[in-house]
């Protein structure tokens, strides 16, 4: 797919000028953003240089976004081979991305291990898992035949516990935000409600945004070292 006008444009600005650019990646709900640098360039790939070891972030997604104040906004792009040991990624199929990519900033961390949720919705109790928690509010997964009883700005109340955190358990209250089906499972989003003492949750989102770049690190040596 030959790459658009005002993004070759875009990229070209970058590689004359030798600026780098970021990278944004998802890995375990954090934001990864990485520099990299376009390395060579023609109608429908881009060769970039990525020195980091978030490099591997683009073995583990199909996708990327490409952050730059060169390009007329945030643009998406295909990755289509990566060589970890000389540091560079090849990506294709460039298009702008969606209007999400601020949802994508948002620091959201995958809980290790899985943690229970209760979570309180007028006269009913339901058993949940902890999908992602961020400072404004979590992602649960709960059967599909529970979550149908739920309706978007209904008031809740969660009760969980952060693994790792050395707190009692974290009581909340909130309001849905959605309600998404997925066969017998559902994902349900809530907002936190603005009194709600949110110091603990930034604590361990740290922390899990720590570990997952620790995590990430590993995992590149690991494979530079299986050649």
């Amino acid at each position: 797919m030959t790459i658009s006008a005002s993004i070759f444009s875009g990229l070209q600005r970058l590689q004359r000028a030798g600026r780098p650019l970021d990278l944004l990646n998802l890995h375990q709900g954090a934001p990864i953003v990485y520099a990299a640098t376009v390395q060579a360039l023609d109608e429908e790939v881009a060769t970039l240089r990525v020195p980091g070891f978030e490099i591997v972030c683009l073995t583990l997604e199909p996708t990327t976004i490409l952050l730059s104040q060169m390009l007329e906004e945030a643009v998406s792009a295909r990755v289509l081979a990566v060589d970890l040991r000389a540091g560079t990624a090849v990506l294709g199929q460039f298009r702008y991305a969606s209007s999400r990519v601020g949802d994508r900033m948002t620091v959201r961390v995958a809980p290790q291990p899985a943690a229970p949720v209760s979570l309180e919705y007028g006269d009913h109790v339901f058993a949940g898992q902890l999908a992602d928690v961020s400072i404004s509010g979590v992602g649960l997964h709960l059967p599909s035949v529970q979550a149908a009883l739920l309706r978007p700005r209904g008031v809740v109340r969660l009760r969980l516990e952060l693994p790792g955190l050395g707190t009692d358990a974290l009581s909340l209250s909130g309001t849905i935000r959605f309600v998404r089906s997925d066969g017998a499972q559902s994902r349900v989003g809530v907002v936190f409600a603005q009194d709600v003492q949110t110091l603990a949750i930034l604590h361990y989102v740290r922390d899990r945004q720590e570990a997952i770049l620790a995590e990430l690190r590993t995992l590149h040596q690991a494979r530079l070292a299986a050649g």
